[in-house]
């Protein structure tokens, strides 16, 4: 499994991201940015 996050300093960003392949539910998820046992800067 990857997981990919992006952390953004600026008032402003743009993301680009590149796929692969078409998207499928089975391997879709999702993590609790406030939860506590993830460090965030």
């Amino acid at each position: 499994m990857d997981a990919y996050g992006f952390y953004v300093q600026s008032e402003l960003a743009h993301v680009l991201y590149k796929c692969t392949d078409y998207y499928a539910t089975q391997f879709e998820g999702s993590l609790n940015g406030s939860d506590p046992a993830i460090e965030c800067p």
